[in-house]
C-alpha cells in the first residue's frame, strides 16, 4: 500500500509537469495579442498631433473667384483670398475641431467645421450672392453678414446617458439663444475615448440631446447637427458651436 501510494503522487507531479508548457505557451498567445492591442491604439490616435495644411479656393455661384474673402479659423486665426480665390492656412497644428467662417460684402457668410480626424484638406467654397434668389451654405448653416458667434456652455456627461438637472438647464440656455436667433442652426459636438463601448455610449449621448431639445425645447430638429469625435482629454465633453 505504502508503494502504492507513492506511486499516485509521482504519477500527479509528472501530470502537473507535463502541463506547464501548455501553460506557458497560452500565456505567450495572450501577450502577443495585447501587444497587437497596444500597436493598434498607438496608430490610432497619432492623427491628433500632426501638422496639417487647411486650403481651398472661394467662388461665387457663376464659378467666379472671389477676392478678399475674410476666412477666420475660430481659435487659429484668420487670412484673406488673393487675386485667384485662394486661401492657404500654411502647415499647423489642430488638434480639436474648428469652425470656419467665409465672409464677404454682398455675399451669404458660409461656415464650416474642421475635424482633427480629417488632417490634411482641400476645403472649395462656393458663396451665394445676397441678390440672386439661391442660397449657397455648408454643413446645414446659413449665417447673416456681420455675424458674430454665439457662446454656448459646455456640458459634461460622465455616467451613462442621462440627462441630470444641470445638463437639463444648459440645454435650456442653449434652446433660449436659439429662440432668439431662429436663423441660426448649430453643431453639437461630442467626444468620446477610443474604446468602441464609449463611442456607442457617446452616439447615444447625442441622441438623448437632440431629443431633448426637440421634445422638450421646441428646437427644430433640422436647425441641430451632431458629430462625434474621438480625443481621450476631452472625453465626456459636449460642445454647441
Amino acid at each position: 500500500k505504502f508503494l502504492f501510494k507513492i506511486s499516485t503522487i509521482a504519477a500527479s507531479v509528472f501530470s502537473l509537469l507535463a502541463l506547464k508548457p501548455n501553460t506557458v505557451k497560452a500565456q505567450g498567445v495572450i501577450k502577443h495579442f495585447n501587444t497587437e492591442k497596444d500597436s493598434a491604439v498607438k496608430n490610432t490616435t497619432t492623427v491628433f498631433t500632426d501638422s496639417i495644411n487647411i486650403k481651398g479656393v472661394v467662388k461665387n455661384e457663376k464659378n467666379e473667384p472671389l477676392q478678399n474673402v475674410l476666412v477666420k479659423m475660430d481659435g487659429v486665426g484668420e487670412i484673406k483670398t488673393d487675386a485667384n480665390g485662394q486661401y492657404d492656412f500654411g502647415i499647423i497644428t489642430v488638434k480639436e475641431a474648428h469652425n470656419i467662417y467665409y465672409t464677404c460684402p454682398n455675399y451669404v457668410p458660409v461656415v464650416r467645421t474642421y475635424n482633427a480626424a480629417m488632417g490634411s484638406t482641400v476645403m472649395d467654397i462656393v458663396m451665394g450672392h445676397r441678390d440672386s434668389n439661391a442660397v449657397y451654405h455648408t454643413a446645414g448653416i446659413m449665417i447673416p453678414y456681420n455675424f458674430e458667434p454665439l457662446e454656448f456652455p459646455n456640458l459634461f456627461i460622465k455616467k451613462g446617458t442621462t440627462l441630470s438637472s444641470d445638463a437639463k438647464a444648459i440645454l435650456h440656455d442653449v434652446a433660449y439663444k436659439l429662440k432668439l436667433n431662429p436663423e441660426t442652426n448649430i453643431i453639437i459636438q461630442a467626444y468620446s475615448r477610443i474604446t468602441i463601448a464609449d463611442q456607442k455610449i457617446t452616439v447615444k449621448k447625442l441622441k438623448e440631446i437632440v431629443k431633448y431639445l426637440v421634445e422638450k425645447e421646441g428646437i427644430s430638429e433640422d436647425r441641430l447637427s451632431t458629430n462625434s469625435e474621438i480625443n481621450e482629454k476631452k472625453s465626456n465633453l459636449v460642445e454647441f458651436k
